[in-house]
Protein backbone atom coordinates (compact mmCIF):
# COMPACT_ATOMS: atom_id res chain seq x y z
CA UNK A 1 0.00 0.00 0.00
CA UNK A 2 1.00 3.29 -0.59
CA UNK A 3 0.75 6.80 1.15
CA UNK A 4 0.78 10.05 -0.97
CA UNK A 5 1.24 13.35 0.77
CA UNK A 6 1.77 16.63 -0.75
CA UNK A 7 3.06 19.44 1.20
CA UNK A 8 1.51 22.68 -1.26
CA UNK A 9 -2.30 23.86 -1.65
CA UNK A 10 -3.47 23.02 -4.95
CA UNK A 11 -1.86 19.88 -5.79
CA UNK A 12 -3.37 17.18 -7.88
CA UNK A 13 -3.15 13.56 -7.59
CA UNK A 14 -5.26 11.76 -10.11
CA UNK A 15 -5.59 7.66 -9.82
CA UNK A 16 -5.17 6.34 -12.99
CA UNK A 17 -7.53 3.24 -14.89
CA UNK A 18 -6.40 1.19 -11.62
CA UNK A 19 -5.87 1.63 -8.22
CA UNK A 20 -2.28 0.48 -8.79
CA UNK A 21 -1.52 3.05 -10.64
CA UNK A 22 -1.26 7.19 -9.49
CA UNK A 23 -0.40 9.79 -11.76
CA UNK A 24 1.19 12.83 -9.80
CA UNK A 25 1.17 16.51 -10.84
CA UNK A 26 3.39 18.28 -8.93
CA UNK A 27 3.58 22.31 -9.61
CA UNK A 28 6.80 24.80 -9.23
CA UNK A 29 7.93 24.77 -5.52
CA UNK A 30 6.19 21.76 -4.65
CA UNK A 31 7.58 18.88 -2.67
CA UNK A 32 5.48 15.39 -2.11
CA UNK A 33 6.21 12.45 0.53
CA UNK A 34 5.74 9.12 -0.83
CA UNK A 35 5.74 6.14 1.79
CA UNK A 36 6.27 3.27 -0.17
CA UNK A 37 7.28 -0.70 -0.03
CA UNK A 38 8.49 -1.05 -3.83
CA UNK A 39 7.15 0.35 -7.39
CA UNK A 40 7.93 2.09 -10.07
CA UNK A 41 8.13 5.64 -10.85
CA UNK A 42 8.20 7.05 -14.72
CA UNK A 43 8.40 10.80 -15.28
CA UNK A 44 6.25 11.61 -17.79
CA UNK A 45 7.05 15.45 -18.11
CA UNK A 46 9.35 17.66 -16.63
CA UNK A 47 12.27 16.08 -14.44
CA UNK A 48 12.07 14.82 -11.18
CA UNK A 49 14.36 14.80 -8.03
CA UNK A 50 13.89 11.66 -6.01
CA UNK A 51 15.61 11.27 -2.25
CA UNK A 52 15.56 8.07 -1.07
CA UNK A 53 17.35 6.21 1.79
CA UNK A 54 20.15 8.81 1.69
CA UNK A 55 20.81 8.96 -1.86
CA UNK A 56 19.24 11.63 -4.31
CA UNK A 57 18.15 10.70 -8.12
CA UNK A 58 17.62 13.30 -10.87
CA UNK A 59 15.24 11.81 -14.10
CA UNK A 60 14.23 13.61 -17.14
CA UNK A 61 10.79 13.15 -19.21
CA UNK A 62 10.72 9.33 -20.53
CA UNK A 63 12.83 7.68 -17.50
CA UNK A 64 11.51 5.36 -15.01
CA UNK A 65 13.03 4.17 -11.55
CA UNK A 66 12.52 1.23 -9.45
CA UNK A 67 11.46 3.24 -5.95
CA UNK A 68 13.91 1.27 -3.24
CA UNK A 69 11.92 -0.20 -0.43
CA UNK A 70 11.74 3.18 1.80
CA UNK A 71 10.10 4.51 4.55
CA UNK A 72 9.89 8.10 3.21
CA UNK A 73 10.68 9.01 -0.29
CA UNK A 74 10.92 12.81 -1.41
CA UNK A 75 9.27 13.64 -4.73
CA UNK A 76 10.20 17.74 -6.85
CA UNK A 77 10.34 18.74 -9.89
CA UNK A 78 13.32 20.82 -10.95
CA UNK A 79 13.46 23.62 -12.83
CA UNK A 80 9.76 25.68 -14.58
CA UNK A 81 8.01 22.90 -16.02
CA UNK A 82 5.20 20.79 -14.16
CA UNK A 83 6.53 17.97 -13.22
CA UNK A 84 4.17 14.56 -14.05
CA UNK A 85 5.18 11.60 -12.95
CA UNK A 86 3.16 7.96 -12.77
CA UNK A 87 3.68 5.57 -9.82
CA UNK A 88 2.91 2.12 -10.47
CA UNK A 89 2.54 -0.35 -7.34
Amino acid sequence: MSTVAIFAPGSRAVRVSSPRLVRLVLERGEVCRLSRQAGRLKVLSGTAWIAAQGRDYLLPAEESLALPPARDILLSGIGESPLVVELRA
